[in-house]
């Protein structure tokens, strides 16, 4: 909850505390006389986690988590193996986002998913599931 409510007020100041921007370059940004603000929002500088921190902890490789990356900008990392893999399955996530999204919409309706194998015709996009 203390989460969420951080990430609301964050957006809150975003929205209430600009004005409506423009994009522009760099080289035009810093020849401005008005001041610039930059927001980046990080989950992990809140209390939060990284992406591959997350994986590891619900794939079981809590163990192999490098304690000394916990506290990175970029967010905690694994040994070198178990990072490859979980880049593997980052990579294989986001190439089938859609996949994924259509299969857990069917198949709500039908009791959810099952692990198993799931399959469509490319043209129709109507998956099934083969177990």
């Amino acid at each position: 909850m203390k989460k969420l409510l951080s990430s609301l007020f964050l957006l809150l100041l975003i929205f209430v505390g600009t004005q409506q921007a423009k994009a522009m370059k760099y080289d035009q940004a810093i020849n401005q006389s008005k001041p610039i603000a930059i927001f980046v929002y990080a989950p992990w500088a809140d209390g939060g986690s990284s992406i591959f921190e997350d994986m590891a902890l619900i794939l079981g490789f809590g163990d192999k988590i490098i304690p000394e990356t916990r506290e990175s900008p970029f967010g905690a990392i694994c040994e070198e193996t178990t990072q490859r893999h979980l880049e593997e399955l980052d990579a294989f996530f986001i190439d089938h986002m859609v996949d994924i999204e259509e299969i857990l919409h069917q198949m709500v309706d039908s009791g959810g998913i099952k692990p198993g194998k799931y399959t469509c015709l490319d043209n129709v996009r109507i998956w099934k599931y083969e177990g």
